[in-house]
């Protein structure tokens, strides 16, 4: 039961969700990096490069890993100020104190799933999320003053030493994705997750901004969808299924979301969806909520992720192979997604291969555009 003010609903565009057994995923929030580089306010691709020391919030470097003393120890983390940007000149843009920086509404005490994406991977030791203290100015800049001394949440990486292990034994998955469970706050606040790798000195910072919404004692909405799959494939279409909540206020039917738009809705006895009039080879991502009489949402299903068949011919991209040569601009398929070939050159090592370990200078992530 929550704790919620008589008189107020759930806000439906609320993104966390109530902890509770078989509750579905939401999709990532975007970080201050993803939101400016849409915009283009921050250096290309930086996004996946806010790369700086480890063990924030540490202030020096040579510092051995307290949990796994044989990893590489750490440069200095960033300064004060500069946390949101990693000591990035190209992303400067992320540390200002003057932008009404776009917030993802949350309610304390639920549950938020953080997903990380990669253009390349490293052997890893620990995810740590830190959020701001309450009282903070979001008039200043970002500081360790500003936030808790200590993450609230750690995902460590118990294998060591990392040099013993292979790279896809030490990596994380992409996506990885951290249910947390957010403090009580209400209000502004900033989340501060830090990716930090074995066996480089470095970590990779990302800022999400968060809105907290006052708990309100509404008429709870329906749960959540879980176990959505497909039941197949076509060259143009999928078949899309999934389980009735099995908690919350009756259903009256669901909405099915591709890629995060609306592409359909059902009764609440229909438990199924075909989405046609799609293109070949081509992945998709989709997500259901429920609705009951009264309109409100629920939390998001599980991220279903589902490709459909090539068309006659193969499909319109290659796939990757080695020893093939790129050129600059081209786009390949590799580990089941698109990739943007940064300068050309011949593919003479598997670690040049997209979203490998030396992959990051050569390839970008390729998001078609509709």
């Amino acid at each position: 039961m929550s704790s919620k003010k008589p008189g107020s609903t759930r806000d439906p565009h609320a993104i966390s969700w109530k902890v509770a057994p078989r509750h579905g995923v939401v999709a990532s929030p975007k970080s201050r990096a993803y939101f400016a580089d849409e915009k283009g306010l921050i250096e290309g691709n930086l996004k996946y490069g806010i790369e700086w020391g480890k063990f924030f919030p540490a202030v020096v470097g040579g510092l051995q890993d307290p949990y796994a003393a044989t990893d590489a120890t750490n440069i200095t983390p960033p300064v004060d100020g500069k946390i949101a940007s990693g000591e990035r000149p190209g992303a400067a843009y992320l540390d200002r104190t003057d932008v009404n920086w776009q917030k993802h509404k949350v309610y304390g005490g639920e549950a938020l799933d953080f997903v990380w994406e990669f253009s390349a991977r490293h052997k890893y030791r620990r995810f740590n999320y830190f959020i701001t203290r309450v009282g903070w100015d979001p008039d200043q800049p970002l500081s360790r003053a500003q936030f808790e001394a200590e993450p609230f949440a750690t995902f460590l990486n118990t294998r060591q030493p990392y040099w013993s292990y292979t790279d896809v034994e030490m990596w994380p998955a992409n996506p990885t994705t951290h249910t947390l469970t957010l403090p009580k706050r209400e209000g502004y606040y900033v989340l501060l997750g830090v990716w930090e790798v074995a066996e480089t000195d470095k970590a990779f910072y990302q800022v999400v901004d968060l809105e907290f919404l006052p708990d309100g004692e509404g008429p709870e909405g329906p749960g959540a969808p879980y176990e959505l799959h497909d039941m197949g494939t076509t060259e143009t279409s999928v078949d899309l299924m999934w389980a009735a909540p099995e908690n919350g206020a009756p259903v009256d039917g669901y909405i099915i979301y591709r890629d995060g738009n609306e592409v359909g809705r059902v009764p609440s006895l229909q438990r199924t969806f075909t989405d046609d009039n799609l293109k070949p080879d081509t992945s998709y991502r989709y997500t259901v909520k429920a609705f009951d009489a009264e309109g409100q949402l629920s939390p998001s299903s599980n991220v279903h992720s589902a490709r459909t068949k090539p068309g006659e011919g193969g499909g319109e991209y290659r796939d990757w192979k080695l020893k093939d040569s790129y050129s600059t601009g081209e786009i390949v398929r590799h580990d089941q997604l698109l990739w943007q070939c940064l300068t050309s050159h011949t593919a003479h090592v598997e670690s040049w291969a997209p979203g490998a370990a030396d992959g990051f200078t050569l390839w970008k992530e390729y998001v078609r555009r509709r």
